[in-house]
């Protein structure tokens, strides 16, 4: 608003108004206007709605009767100012809109200018109009720069919604895009999992097939175990058989042996014959060793290996 002496200077205020206002007698006014003006608000269920809401008639009222006794002061001085703009603040807290507010001043003003009718002091009624003017201006006033800081706390407001909202429009397009790349996601995994469950069917089919030829692989192992156990045992005893020949032979080479040495020994006692003859019977003999010697071989030689032919 305009700068206030400013405007109390367009009101004409003078100090002359204030000792003009000084001739009521204001503190005895105070309570039949108290009393006056809230028999008018109870009336009005909006109203009446309000002050039990928000306050009480018993605080009000003493407010109301502290305003009337301070009306003979003049309107300046800081305190006056802050005073006022308490009122507004606390009638836009409450919800109390201007037209209400107005309404109700206007009471004030009829209450007043009861008060100073019929009596002589030049200037009462303009300074009353003064006086009750400043207040209604300030309050108003004060009213209007509440409605502005709201109007930009609202446009504040306006502004992170509509940020806010622009957000979760983006966001809600992002998830959107998410949901369906998720669902072809979800469809190109639906055949996935039914591709490789038909695969886990195969492999389970080909793992059966190899546990019955690893079953039968098994059984086929076992009976060939036992061939080949009773191959092993065979060869056995063909190898035992082959060796109590073998040597039943080299103990009859041997006697042959011997019984040819022991009749080349007799002979040569006996008929003393040369030494001719004696070389001859140890070649024969020789000989016989030697048969010997091969049988033995075929004693210690592998089961199965061939065989040398005597002579």
């Amino acid at each position: 608003m305009t700068g206030w002496n400013r405007f109390l200077g367009f009101l004409e205020w003078s100090d002359a108004d204030a000792g003009v206002l000084a001739v009521l007698d204001w503190a005895a006014l105070a309570g039949p206007y108290t009393d006056a003006f809230y028999a008018r608000i109870r009336a009005v269920p909006e109203l009446d709605h309000l002050v039990r809401e928000h306050s009480s008639y018993e605080r009000l009222a003493a407010a109301m009767q502290e305003y009337v006794r301070r009306l003979a002061d003049p309107p300046v001085g800081e305190a006056y100012l802050e005073r006022m703009r308490a009122v507004a603040r606390v009638h836009g807290r409450v919800g109390l809109s201007p037209d209400w507010y107005l309404g109700a001043y206007r009471l004030l003003w009829e209450y007043a200018l009861q008060a100073a009718w019929g009596r002589r002091e030049a200037g009462l009624p303009a300074a009353l109009a003064k006086r009750l003017t400043a207040d209604l201006v300030l309050t108003i006033s004060a009213y209007q720069e509440l409605m502005e800081e709201r109007n930009r706390e609202l446009e504040t407001a306006r502004s992170l919604l509509s940020g806010a909202e622009q957000q979760l429009t983006a966001e809600a397009a992002e998830l959107a895009a998410a949901a369906t790349q998720a669902r072809a996601a979800g469809g190109r995994m639906a055949q996935l999992l039914a591709a490789v469950a038909e695969e886990g069917r195969t492999v389970r089919e080909q793992a059966q097939g190899a546990v019955t030829q690893a079953d039968a692989g098994s059984r086929a192992m076992t009976v060939l175990g036992g061939q080949v156990a009773e191959t092993r045992k065979t060869l056995e005893e063909v190898a035992a058989a082959e060796a109590a020949a073998a040597l039943e032979a080299v103990r009859a080479a041997l006697d042959q042996a011997v019984a040819a040495f022991t009749a080349v020994a007799g002979r040569l006692e006996e008929s003393g014959r040369s030494i001719h003859e004696l070389d001859a019977a140890t070649g024969r003999l020789e000989s016989q060793a030697g048969r010997v010697a091969a049988l033995a071989r075929q004693l210690t030689a592998p089961a199965g290996a061939g065989k040398e032919a005597m002579p």
